[in-house]
């Protein structure tokens, strides 16, 4: 299997519809194709995956969940600010959290609300003493 698939189309149609409207709200969105796939015209229902910058509140990206390859990027001011916008949502199933170090990441992931936290953090060697 090379990339995501999705069996129903109106599941793939969905997704597409709510990158459309952020980008008809004036997010810019950015597409990651490195093979230069049509995905226009293929048997799998694939879609690209799709990074949205600088979304805002009216967005549907950012009101409803999108179970797919889509990944909105918001900017913040602080740690502060970036722990509220996290928690103003009405989903919490799963929080991701990166920062320059695992016990930063781990302070702030104790403020989500989220059935889980996660913190994608590669250990510098520094870690291992």
């Amino acid at each position: 299997m090379d990339g995501p698939r999705y069996i129903y189309w109106n599941f793939v149609s969905s997704r597409k519809d709510k990158i459309e409207d952020a980008k008809n709200k004036g997010a810019t969105v950015v597409e990651l194709n490195p093979a230069n796939e049509d995905f226009s015209q293929q048997p799998h229902h694939k879609i690209p995956p799709t990074i949205i910058l600088n979304p805002t509140e009216d967005m549907q990206v950012m009101q409803e969940e999108i179970f797919g390859p889509v990944l909105s990027l918001i900017p913040y001011e602080d740690d502060a600010d970036a722990v509220k916008i996290a928690n103003d949502t009405v989903y919490g199933l799963s929080a991701y959290v990166s920062a320059a170090s695992l016990d930063k990441a781990k302070e702030i992931g104790s403020q989500l609300r989220a059935g889980n936290v996660h913190f994608p953090y590669l250990p510098s060697p520094g870690d291992f003493r």
